[in-house]
């Protein structure tokens, strides 16, 4: 069994052990030698989409509006029904947190995000996120600049594997 297969199987341990309401539970999963499927339990559609076409410019992107809410330091008021709903409004603070745990997993430098089973520790209260989140999400947004479209760019010729 290869390095990546014995990879896939730890987490899909780990994952399943995992019983937390904040999370959809594993209901089982195939690991076959040409590809890895993992079948999670239903879960009702907890919110928007990421792109909303018929929202405004400035909310269009849900991580364009997710960066500008985390540099106006307002995390909570990307959630929309906050004001409708007593309980909503109970849980401020757990809110935020789960918000920036969420940030936490989404960082460009795939190295800066947490494992699995880091995100369970700060869920569960052992650890806390990493207070040095990127809220910019280039990675994600398919920005049209110059720079990103530089750093997106197919790899060079030399650097492809040789032809089959």
């Amino acid at each position: 069994m290869g390095q990546a297969m014995r990879e896939f199987l730890a987490e899909v341990e780990t994952i399943g052990s995992i019983h937390h309401f904040n999370l959809v539970r594993l209901i089982g999963f195939s690991a076959e030698k040409s590809s890895c499927l993992l079948v999670y339990e239903y879960m009702i559609n907890s919110g928007r989409r990421n792109l909303d076409r018929s929202r405004s410019e400035s909310s269009k992107h849900l991580l364009s509006l997710l960066q500008k809410k985390a540099e106006e330091d307002q995390l909570l008021e990307i959630v929309e029904t906050l004001d409708d709903d007593e309980e909503v409004r109970d849980h401020r603070e757990e809110m935020v947190r789960l918000i920036r745990i969420a940030a936490w997993c989404l960082q460009n430098d795939h190295t800066r995000r947490p494992l699995m089973s880091t995100v369970v520790k700060v869920l569960e209260g052992v650890m806390e996120v990493d207070p040095n989140i990127n809220y910019k999400f280039t990675h994600a947004m398919g920005s049209s600049s110059v720079a990103d479209h530089l750093v997106s760019s197919a790899p060079q010729a030399s650097v492809l594997s040789n032809p089959r």
